[in-house]
């Protein structure tokens, strides 16, 4: 057994299981706080994360969409008169053989 800082009497087993059990206690208390704090946390960042995305998706429905359409629409026109030409063009190449 070793002796008490304070007293100077020896301690005993006893009385170091109830200083651990006490710390142990203390210990759960803090770390059930910190949980306490940390799912809050996790909580306000999961909201903002959530608002985020409906935004972000709200954003590409009612602005990148359209435009999508609109530019893949003029591109198929061009990519069409593009083609017409190269028809035309095989066409001038076969008639010449």
């Amino acid at each position: 057994m070793t002796p008490d800082a304070k007293s100077g009497q020896p301690r005993s087993f006893e009385d170091f299981g109830r200083r651990m059990d006490e710390k142990f206690k203390t210990l759960s208390e803090h770390l059930g706080r910190a949980g306490e704090r940390m799912n809050h946390k996790i909580g306000n960042v999961s909201d903002r994360l959530d608002q985020n995305t409906e935004d972000i998706v709200n954003y590409i429905n009612a602005e990148v969409v359209p435009a999508v359409r609109t530019h893949s629409s003029k591109a198929l026109r061009i990519a069409s008169e593009q083609f017409s030409k190269l028809a035309d063009y095989l066409d001038q190449q076969s008639r010449k053989k």
